[in-house]
């Protein structure tokens, strides 16, 4: 059986739970904290599951998919449907670690492929490219507007 860890994801914080042992730990979401996280998890490949938060996940995700495990990443209003029918009353970042643990093991929850760097860039682009677009997009005049003058109307002169 493959082990499963839950990381709760912060700016400046990781807070991991190996569900096999109940063991806790917190590391800094920087270069030393994910060089400990790495020796933290060992060798051994194990099933991570973690929420999307947008551009803080992205270093970790990076590192623990070259270290070869097996990356799970769920989207947070699912995490909060099974903490809330899990009851999961308390809301830390502790709890929240352990509660990814259990929701990769009791739903047997897959890996996915890690997105490449410059695949986040084009999803971010997209995404504010859809924001943009309706207000770029000229949208035709109703008929009950009055329109616009035309040139063949009389200008009269002041002055």
């Amino acid at each position: 059986m493959q082990d499963t860890i839950g990381i709760d994801i912060s700016k400046d914080t990781l807070d991991i739970h190996r569900q096999s042992d109940g063991r806790h730990a917190r590391f800094g979401n920087d270069k030393a904290g994910l060089a400990a996280l790495r020796r933290w998890i060992g060798k051994t490949p194990v099933r991570v599951v973690y929420e999307a938060t947008g551009r803080y996940h992205r270093d970790m995700e990076a590192a623990l998919d070259a270290a070869g495990h097996a990356l799970v990443k769920v989207n947070p209003g699912r995490a909060r449907r099974f903490a809330q029918a899990a009851g999961y009353g308390a809301k830390t970042d502790r709890v929240d670690a352990a509660m990814l643990a259990r929701m990769g093991v009791v739903l047997e929850l897959e890996a996915t492929p890690v997105r490449s760097e410059s695949m986040h860039e084009i999803r971010e682009l997209h995404i504010v490219t859809g924001r943009l677009a309706p207000r770029l997009i000229r949208r035709p005049r109703p008929e009950c507007w009055p329109s616009a003058p035309s040139s063949s109307a009389r200008v009269r002169r002041v002055g």
